[in-house]
């Protein structure tokens, strides 16, 4: 974050004062170590939702990542799934899962937070199964393989 900071630094001094310069990488971790996930996502999905208000036509790319580096002595790894808009190249939001195996109940959690009508949704194949495409089609929204 730093680094982009840095080199976005004449960008991000439109919209915030940098009295000090770019935050460095410890300032940085601390802060981020203190957002509350929740409450960061909800946040974050609202303001996605005024910058990008209606899906309709947009293509949606559902996929699951497992965080490299997250498993920390007795945690396991943490998996992410995350609702990509790939026309303006912003994720809309993300959720977590236990393990690869729970995509399939962590999918539907995440579509819940988008408003699909007229979307194009797209998931792997782990994704493709019927409880999923019900909810798609019931959000109006069109299934993609």
């Amino acid at each position: 974050m730093e680094v982009w900071a840095t080199t976005k630094e004449a960008w991000l001094r439109q919209y915030i004062k940098l009295a000090n310069g770019v935050p460095s990488h410890d300032t940085l971790r601390a802060v981020m170590s203190r957002i509350k996930p929740d409450e960061f996502n909800v946040a974050f999905t609202k303001w996605v939702q005024t910058e990008l208000p209606t899906l309709v036509g947009c293509h949606v790319a559902v996929d699951g990542k497992t965080l490299r580096g997250s498993r920390d002595g007795e945690q396991e790894t943490i998996h992410m799934m995350s609702a990509f808009a790939a026309k303006a190249r912003v994720v809309l939001t993300q959720h977590p899962c236990d393990c690869k195996s729970n995509e399939i109940t962590a999918i539907p959690d995440l579509l819940s937070f988008l408003e699909l009508k007229g979307a194009i949704v797209t998931i792997d194949a782990m994704g493709c199964q019927k409880n999923i495409a019900k909810h798609i089609i019931d959000a109006q929204a069109s299934a993609g393989s």
